[in-house]
C-alpha cells in the first residue's frame, strides 16, 4: 500500500504543472489572459487516453515487465520533460512552452493508464477501495505541492528553478516503480494489437447486456467530453480572476483538496 501512495504522488504532479501553476507564471510573464485560456487545451491528452491504452497492454518494455516497466519509462520521461519547462520562456517562445506542456500531459495521461492498470493487477478485489483511496490521496497531497507550495515557492524563486525542483520530486514515483512487487498475471496478455484493442470492449459489453453497456459507453463519452470542456473554460476564468498578490493565501482548491484528503483517509467509505 505504501508503493501505492507514492505511485498516486507521482501520478498526481504533473496536473498542475501544465495547467494552473503554469497559468500563474504565464501571468507573471504579462502573457496575454486570452492565450492563458488558450494555453490549457494542451491538456486534452487526458480525456483521450482510452485511444492509446492498448498499446501498454499489448507492449511490454523490456526491463520490470509489463506495468512497471511502463510506469517507469513515462516516469523518466516527466522528469526531463517537466526539467526542460526551466528552459522555456513564455513571454518569448510561447509555441514552445506549449509544445512541453503537451508533452508532459501526454507522459503523465500515459503514466496514468499504467498506474491504473497496476492497481487494478496487484489488489484483491475486496482491497481496490482502500487501494483506490491511498492512491488519490497521494494524488492530492501532489496537487498540493504542485499548487499552494509552488506558489509559495515562486514568491522567492525563479519559476524555471521551482520547476526543477518539482521535477526532482518525481523520483518519488520512478523509486516507488522499482521497488513495488510485480502484479501475478492471471490472465493471458493480448498476442496482438487488435486482440488489445477488441477483447476488452467484448467483454464490456458482453457482461451486463449489449444495449446496456452500449447507453454506459456513451454516458461515459458525453461525460468526458463535458468534462473537457468545462474544465478548460474553469481554467480560463480561474487565470483572469484568481491571480493576486500572496496568491498562495486564495488557493481555491486548498480547502477542496483537504476535504477530499479527509475522505481518502477514511479508506473511501460513505457515510451511513
Amino acid at each position: 500500500m505504501a508503493a501505492l501512495l507514492l505511485l498516486g504522488f507521482s501520478s498526481g504532479l504533473p496536473l498542475y504543472l501544465t495547467s494552473r501553476t503554469l497559468q500563474a507564471w504565464m501571468k507573471d510573464a504579462q502573457v496575454d489572459l486570452e492565450v492563458i485560456g488558450w494555453i490549457s487545451l494542451v491538456g486534452l491528452p487526458y480525456f483521450l487516453k482510452f485511444l492509446w491504452s492498448p498499446l501498454l497492454d499489448r507492449f511490454v518494455p523490456p526491463l520490470l515487465g509489463r506495468r512497471r516497466g511502463w510506469l517507469v519509462l513515462t516516469q523518466g520521461g516527466l522528469i526531463l520533460a517537466i526539467g526542460a519547462m526551466a528552459l522555456q520562456r513564455p513571454s518569448e517562445a510561447l509555441q514552445f512552452l506549449a509544445l512541453n506542456a503537451f508533452i508532459i500531459v501526454f507522459l503523465s495521461a500515459t503514466q496514468d493508464i499504467a498506474g491504473d492498470a497496476y492497481r487494478t493487477d496487484i489488489l484483491q478485489p475486496q482491497e481496490l477501495g482502500i487501494g483506490a483511496s491511498i492512491w488519490v490521496f497521494g494524488y492530492r497531497i501532489a496537487i498540493l505541492v504542485t499548487s499552494a507550495l509552488a506558489l509559495i515557492l515562486a514568491d522567492y524563486l525563479p519559476w524555471p528553478t521551482v520547476y526543477l525542483l518539482l521535477a526532482l520530486l518525481m523520483g518519488v514515483g520512478v523509486a516507488a516503480s522499482f521497488f513495488a512487487p510485480e502484479p501475478v498475471l492471471t490472465d493471458r496478455p493480448p498476442t496482438s494489437l487488435g486482440d488489445a484493442v477488441y477483447l476488452p470492449f467484448k467483454e464490456f459489453f458482453r457482461s451486463q447486456g449489449r444495449w446496456g453497456r452500449q447507453s454506459h459507453f456513451c454516458v461515459y463519452l458525453v461525460l468526458q467530453i463535458r468534462g473537457c470542456a468545462g474544465r478548460q473554460h474553469g481554467n480560463s476564468i480561474f487565470a483572469r480572476h484568481w491571480f493576486h498578490q500572496n496568491r498562495h493565501r486564495g488557493d481555491p482548491g486548498r480547502h477542496g483538496i483537504f476535504g477530499h484528503n479527509r475522505w481518502c483517509a477514511s479508506g473511501g467509505s460513505r457515510p451511513q
